[in-house]
């Protein structure tokens, strides 16, 4: 949703660097924090509210002398233990809640919930602030207007001009009003060694023409890399991906969210032409095209083949930045991204990014929150601002801050090139996972049906899309 400043259809706009995309699992959060943390805390209040770019931000609001900002916060990070990936968080919410308590005076009381159901949790006795990667895309817009979420307007009317068009967009119910604060994200991005291509003469493609050449030619050298396209579809979760994008390039924003949320049939022929065109492209996958390996092989591995050099791309979040601590530096510094190539059709000024994002919440039925409230508020602003998400950001390689005011200077080659990217979106989306009810994408789900078109692509598609449309019929009311 445009913010009134912001024409509709205009492009993100944070600042001219910026990029997107997540999956995972929340770590626990505490107060303790290490020594080195603690020695920077002096530069680090120093920096809050600072400008450190071109973008003049609002003012960084924490009235800590006001009376009301006194007592206790209770702050709530969650743990997706369905996820498929694990993504620590601790370390950088304690230098944050050091950060936030040394501003304010606030003693913040930090819960970490190792498993839970997250109706039963917003329903029940809930923090006054919380964190997780349940309460993005499907069921932000679910659980919003059910009155589970507190509306933060008050709050997003302080901080807005901090945030582009379409992150304001992904934290917006239906019903219009901000249910989210959003800190950090991770975009989906194509993968590559550098020097191998230039080796070859390989140039990045642009359009969905591009890639399929490009394959063809890596397959025919085959004397640098034994397969174009690294797929670790074992997992279930990085098909989703590759279809997410197909769908977004082929058939645009508002049918790709349909679609995940019953409004559109799967039966549709704009689906089918999604699969009629991956088809093109599977041949390029693991052991050259050996369709039945594709599954059999994890995500990590796939990663590994682009990383030591024998496929030539591999398409993730830019989080597997993350897995490359035991890498050589070298290799690390010679790994490259581009985003997944365009149609050339009417959907290409839309400009979407695969693009999750984490986001703060205040749960409603706190049962603390009345009285904490002015609280929760001031520790929402304070995540608001892009020194506070630079904590954050220098504990998770792989993320990228969110706020407009960031300092580009102190984030990595590979971050700045993400906020690029992100910069020219229209709109975001949130991953399969995030943009559909979670009980349609696991393995007994869409994960185990892209398997099975990716094992044998020449099946009938028309049975295909109405097996996965009956599955979707028959799925039960859900409501969080």
């Amino acid at each position: 949703m445009a913010q009134p400043d912001q024409a509709p259809g205009s492009a993100c706009g944070l600042l001219s660097r910026r990029e997107i995309l997540r999956r995972g699992v929340l770590g626990a959060a505490g107060l303790a924090v290490g020594p080195a943390a603690l020695a920077a805390l002096p530069a680090v209040l120093a920096a809050c509210g600072e400008n450190t770019s071109t973008l003049t931000p609002p003012p960084l609001v924490i009235p800590s002398l006001v009376p009301g900002l006194t007592g206790q916060l209770r702050v709530g990070d969650q743990i997706d233990v369905l996820g498929t990936h694990s993504l620590d968080i601790a370390a950088g919410l304690h230098d944050v809640d050091t950060a936030f308590a040394a501003k304010t005076g606030l003693a913040v009381t930090a819960n970490d919930k190792p498993a839970y159901d997250p109706r039963q949790y917003l329903s029940s006795e809930p923090d006054d602030v919380s964190t997780s990667t349940y309460f993005h895309g499907y069921r932000l817009r679910l659980y919003g207007p059910a009155g589970l979420l507190a509306p933060l307007d008050d709050v997003w009317e302080g901080v807005k001009d901090n945030f582009s068009a379409c992150v304001a967009e992904a934290v917006t119910g239906p019903d219009g009003h901000v249910y989210g604060i959003p800190f950090d994200s991770s975009p989906w991005v194509f993968f590559y060694r550098k020097s191998l291509w230039a080796s070859k003469g390989y140039e990045v493609p642009t359009t969905w023409t591009e890639l399929l050449a490009l394959c063809g030619r890596m397959q025919s050298d085959n004397d640098i890399l034994s397969t174009p396209i690294a797929m670790g579809a074992r997992d279930g979760w990085p098909p989703m991906g590759t279809f997410d994008m197909l769908n977004l390039r082929l058939n645009g924003y508002d049918f790709h969210i349909g679609l995940l949320t019953g409004k559109e049939k799967w039966t549709d022929q704009r689906v089918i032409a999604v699969f009629e065109a991956w088809r093109k492209l599977i041949p390029y996958y693991n052991q050259r095209g050996a369709i039945g390996a594709i599954p059999n092989q994890t995500w990590l591995d796939a990663a590994g083949t682009m990383e030591g050099g024998t496929a030539g791309m591999f398409y993730s979040s830019l989080s597997l930045t993350g897995e490359f601590g035991g890498l050589d530096t070298a290799i690390v510094d010679d790994i490259d991204f581009f985003e997944f190539p365009y149609f050339g059709n009417q959907w290409d000024a839309e400009r979407v990014v695969e693009a999750p994002i984490d986001l703060w919440v205040m749960p409603s039925k706190s049962p603390t929150l009345q009285a904490n409230r002015a609280n929760a508020k001031a520790y929402l602003d304070f995540w608001a601002r892009g020194s506070t998400q630079l904590l954050m950001h220098g504990q998770r390689p792989g993320f990228i801050p969110t706020a407009r005011d960031i300092d580009t200077a102190q984030l990595d080659r590979l971050s700045k090139k993400a906020l690029e990217l992100v910069g020219g979106a229209h709109h975001l989306t949130q991953a399969f996972d995030g943009d559909t009810r979670p009980d349609f994408p696991g393995a007994g789900g869409m994960q185990g049906f892209l398997q099975t078109f990716l094992h044998d692509p020449t099946r009938d598609l028309a049975a295909f899309t109405q097996q996965v449309q009956d599955f979707w019929d028959a799925l039960p009311p859900f409501d969080g």
